[in-house]
């Protein structure tokens, strides 16, 4: 009986595992990206790129690879604070970290790198 108990255990739980939410950005560059394993919430990734375009509360950068991620070089666009992104300017180097929140990348800090 504990064989059959612990049996529609496992079976429960990889189901559950099978079923669960999957992610996978796709960029503005229009190319998939790798989805983020499991663990990627509320973990911070760091990055390196190019303000491409600020909008309000989000900003596009043209980055290169995001090794945490598995991520190749691409552009994307990141949720950020208002306040966060004051000062930038279109063409502007930055270095910056991301997290992610449900179905969108938030930048937790970014910061201009000289050329």
């Amino acid at each position: 009986m504990n064989v059959v108990r612990s049996a529609g255990a496992l079976a429960l739980a990889l189901l559950l595992v099978a079923c669960g939410e999957k992610y996978s950005p796709v960029p503005e560059s229009g190319h998939a990206a790798a989805s983020p394993t499991p663990n990627t919430e509320a973990k911070n990734f760091s990055g390196t790129g190019t303000v491409q375009s600020i909008t309000g509360d989000k900003v596009t950068i043209a980055h290169g690879p995001i090794e945490g991620l598995g991520w190749p070089a691409m552009t994307m666009t990141f949720a950020a604070k208002p306040t966060q992104l004051a000062g930038f300017d279109l063409g502007d180097r930055v270095a910056f970290a991301f997290r992610q929140e449900g179905g969108r990348f938030v930048i937790s800090s970014i910061a201009r790198q000289q050329p």
